[in-house]
């Protein structure tokens, strides 16, 4: 089902886009079809390598930083990387989503890293299966009006997303 929004999110890219994606497994699955197009894709994710295969068209970015054992680069060098440029898009999943506490994730190193994204990125896709609605983690990453598009899955009520869309939110839902 992740796969989905994250194959949903790939599609709105074009060719010569700069994308910011965050750590999150949901927005990675976004990352192969991507680098299809001749984009630049920037991330804290070192799990990104695996899709630099023969018949990639974009650039791959990684930003740096102190390396977890999974491959999540937080950190200075990571967030410097984040403020140094703009990106068209910001592709993000997260741990959470609520009205209350905003976006939010688990990982304080991986907070400001995520909120350089969402500072730096001219639109902003949050990726969220209905798994993330009404939950709050432990760090706020972003606020409900910083999303310019929401992409999800079907199992979220209409009540919810009726929110959302009264606030500006452009709403997608995936099977």
């Amino acid at each position: 089902m992740k796969s989905h929004l994250g194959l949903e999110a790939a599609k709105l890219i074009h060719d010569n886009d700069i994308v910011f994606v965050n750590s999150s497994t949901t927005a990675m699955y976004s990352v192969p079809q991507v680098l299809q197009k001749k984009t630049f894709v920037v991330t804290n994710n070192g799990g990104a390598v695996k899709h630099l295969t023969d018949d990639v068209n974009g650039t791959l970015i990684l930003s740096g930083g102190n390396a977890s054992k999974f491959g999540i680069m937080s950190g200075d060098i990571a967030n410097h990387t984040f403020l140094s440029m703009r990106s068209d898009w910001g592709i993000i999943g997260c741990a959470g989503i609520s009205f209350d506490q905003g976006i939010s994730t688990p990982s304080i190193e991986e907070a400001t890293v995520n909120r350089n994204i969402v500072k730096n990125s001219r639109k902003l896709m949050l990726l969220a299966d209905h798994t993330k609605f009404g939950v709050f983690s432990n760090f706020t990453i972003a606020n409900i009006t910083d999303i310019d598009l929401l992409i999800t899955d079907t199992f979220v009520p209409d009540k919810i997303l009726y929110q959302f869309k009264k606030k500006g939110i452009e709403v997608i839902q995936v099977p």
